[in-house]
């Protein structure tokens, strides 16, 4: 019945559909990113298969399976061992593979169509060689066996051609070596001691211990010593020296010293000890080299005379006018002598040091000067002016004496005019040249009282009596004088003759008349280039 109680008819027609399958397939190559969907699932390479329920057109159920195939690419090698030179060769994808191209990768296509890699690698083994080397001792019974051959210490070196594992040839060269056990010496030399390899020290010369070493090739070596021991040793080095000496330390010494040591190696190659032992010498020293001088011939010559310090005895070289000459003295002032010349001193040396030397000392000796020239002894009246006396004779100067002494000492000239002194006198001149004074040369002058006698007044009357004007011995002290009278006037009333006026005296006349009472002026010329003229006042009276 239906909702309202009805009856409600229901047909019936059922259909029954048929449920549906089917496949979902794909073969490709492993990576080709391939994939396909089905029922909102995703299949590829990494979700290849499954099964898939969906509702059809018909609402049945449609079941499909997925089957997806991603074909690998294939990969290969190309290998090949072999020997250098065989000629093995391989042609892969057209390339020519061998000895001088032996590797490379090709890529192919598979029968499933995807990529097919070939890697090919040739080897080409070379021939080997090697070695079978053997040190031992003589005697010690080695031997080996290579490729059927015995090697041993009759026949210890040989080359054999082998087969590798390769198939290649191996050559092999054998070199056995028998070392022979020898005796050695160690030949040693050392300073005061040597410690050995057996642990022992050694203070002399040994070549009787021994030891047994282990050779370099492993054979046992029985050493014997040979030793020689040479000794360190001391010494003095005496030295003596002047002022500085210069050690074989670089230092310079300036005094005695005996405690200075050096290190020295001696002949035998060992430290040698060297104590400095040094005397220091001063050198000698001239004081004083005096007593050169000029001299004149007959004086005394002192010598000359080189006072020095230092230690006796004394040795002078010097040279007396350039000629070399030595002199020795143990006393310090060392007379030279006084011969005439220039000394030099060179050197002086004591009994050590030598000094060099440059002084000069000169003796000169001058010759006397020859005795002055003079002119005669002369008399002079004292009213006289005297002439100069000449000293004639020598280059130098003259010294005009007064005493036979020579100690009072007039003038030094050429010439000297002596003093009017009443009587006779001796005059001494000596000539000087080069500081010598010669002999004297002497000469006398003589002043006499000759004075003639001149009246101031006489009476011309005739009576015989003081009638002339007399004028004494004027002509003979006086030989050229001439005499002459002049008036108040000035004029001239008498004049004598010269040299004759007493042969003609005046008388108080002029031209034959007595002039008259008066005082007349007169002049006397002596005309004897000595004395002056005479001038004066004579009067006649009666």
């Amino acid at each position: 019945s239906n909702a309202n109680g009805c009856d409600s008819t229901v047909t019936i027609d059922l259909v029954y559909n048929n449920n549906t399958t089917g496949n979902e397939n794909h073969v490709g190559c492993s990576g080709d990113g391939y994939s396909v969907v089905v029922n909102g699932v995703a299949y590829d390479e990494s979700n290849p298969f499954g099964t898939e329920t969906m509702s059809n057109i018909f609402g049945c159920d449609s079941t499909i399976s997925i089957d997806l195939i991603f074909n690998s690419p294939s990969s290969g090698s190309e290998v090949h061992t072999g020997c250098n030179g065989d000629g093995y060769t391989v042609v892969v994808n057209g390339v020519t593979y061998d000895e001088s191209n032996p590797a490379g990768i090709e890529t192919l296509t598979n029968l499933n169509g995807c990529d097919s890699i070939v890697t090919i690698n040739l080897t080409f083994n070379s021939s080997i060689t090697g070695n079978e080397a053997y040190t031992g001792c003589t005697g010690d019974g080695y031997s080996v066996v290579v490729n059927g051959t015995t090697y041993d210490e009759a026949n210890p070196t040989g080359t054999e051609t082998l087969t590798a594992v390769a198939g290649c040839d191996s050559i092999v060269t054998v070199g056995l070596v028998f070392n022979t056990v020898l005796p050695g010496t160690d030949v040693q030399s050392a300073c005061d001691s040597y410690t050995w390899i057996d642990g022992n020290t050694y203070t002399a010369s040994n070549n009787s211990a021994t030891w047994v070493l282990p050779s370099v090739s492993g054979c046992d070596s029985t050493v014997t010593l040979d030793l020689t021991i040479t000794n360190s040793n001391t010494g003095t080095d005496t030295k003596s020296a002047c002022d500085t000496y210069t050690w074989i330390d670089g230092n310079t010494y300036t005094a005695n010293n005996n405690s200075a040591t050096w290190i020295l190696t001696n002949i035998d190659g060992c430290d040698s000890l060297v104590t400095l032992d040094l005397i220091i010498n001063t050198s000698p020293t001239l004081i004083d080299f005096s007593n050169g001088g000029i001299y004149c011939e007959g004086e005394s010559i002192n010598s000359l005379i080189a006072e020095v310090n230092g230690i006796p005895d004394f040795t002078l070289d010097y040279t007396l006018n350039g000629n070399p000459l030595s002199i020795s003295s143990s006393s310090s002032s060392i007379d030279i002598g006084n011969a005439p010349g220039e000394y030099t001193l060179n050197a002086l040396s004591d009994n050590y040091c030598t000094t060099s030397l440059n002084q000069s000392q000169t003796i000169e000796i001058n010759p006397i000067p020859d005795i002055s020239s003079l002119g005669e002894d002369a008399v002079y009246c004292s009213n006289a002016v005297p002439e100069a006396i000449q000293a004639t004779g020598s280059n130098g100067s003259y010294n005009w004496y007064v005493d036979a002494a020579l100690t009072e000492l007039l003038v030094t000239a050429d010439e000297y005019t002596p003093e009017v002194i009443i009587g006779s006198t001796t005059y001494y001149v000596t000539a000087t040249e080069n500081d010598c004074e010669g002999l004297p040369a002497e000469v006398s002058i003589t002043f006499e009282d000759c004075q003639i006698i001149i009246p101031t007044a006489f009476t011309p009357d005739d009576d015989q009596v003081n009638d002339f004007w007399e004028l004494g011995n004027i002509d003979e002290i006086y030989p050229n004088n001439v005499v002459s009278v002049y008036n108040r006037l000035g004029n001239k009333v008498y004049a004598s003759d010269q040299g004759a006026y007493s042969q003609r005296p005046w008388n108080g006349d002029y031209n034959g008349s007595i002039l008259p009472v008066a005082s007349y002026y007169y002049t006397i010329e002596y005309n004897d280039n000595l004395s002056k003229n005479k001038i004066g006042i004579v009067s006649i009276i009666k």
